[in-house]
């Protein structure tokens, strides 16, 4: 009786695993959506701590590869490419202009510049929420010499695979700016005149 049982059982269980595909990873997912993002554009509210006061902005970004930014918040338009940045507020007739932009030091406010520390950085971290099992926080050290931009922790839906919030940390472990996500577009079509300011 029992050599009948276990052959029956088997292929009850293989029957039933017949139609079930296997799953990428999540990690493997973040990897392959992230990793080689080409562009995207972005609605963001940006809150900044300091010891005496809370700011919230709120934030349009544009990003196309391989080095070209483009901020918007509050009259003023921010476009970098490469190592250099323009800068041109509403009041103002002509950009001003900076030269030789020390990228190490990159501010983080930009999604790329957080993946490529994280694929690049042995000393990584990746962690499940514990309310909600679709929402993964991705965290990485900086390596950058100011106190105040020493870790920065991603927040994932892995469902929709969007970001959700970057915190910039200090050294102390405390969160000196935090953007969260209101809208994003991953590899749409940007123009390069998009990434100028006459």
């Amino acid at each position: 009786m029992k050599k009948i049982i276990l052959p029956v059982i088997l292929m009850i269980v293989l029957t039933a695993c017949a139609g079930v595909r296997p799953e990428l990873d999540t990690s493997r997912k973040i990897y392959n959506t992230f990793a080689g993002m080409q562009s995207y554009s972005a609605i963001v509210h940006l809150t900044t701590y300091s010891n005496n006061n809370t700011n919230t902005y709120e934030m349009k970004q544009y990003y196309k590869s391989p080095d070209k930014m483009r901020s918007e918040s509050g009259g003023v338009v921010t476009v970098i490419n490469g190592n250099s940045a323009t800068v041109k507020g509403s009041g103002t007739s002509s950009p001003f202009k900076l030269e030789r932009l020390n990228i190490d030091e990159g501010d983080f406010m930009f999604l790329q510049n957080f993946f490529e520390a994280y694929y690049r950085n042995e000393l990584t971290t990746a962690s499940v929420s514990a309310d909600d099992d679709k929402l993964v926080t991705l965290t990485v050290d900086t390596g950058l010499s100011n106190q105040y931009k020493a870790r920065a922790q991603l927040v994932l839906d892995t469902a929709k695979m969007q970001p959700v919030s970057l915190e910039i940390k200090g050294s102390d472990g405390k969160t000196y700016s935090k953007i969260e996500y209101t809208e994003f577009k991953i590899n749409p079509e940007l123009g390069d005149e998009l990434f100028q300011i006459s």
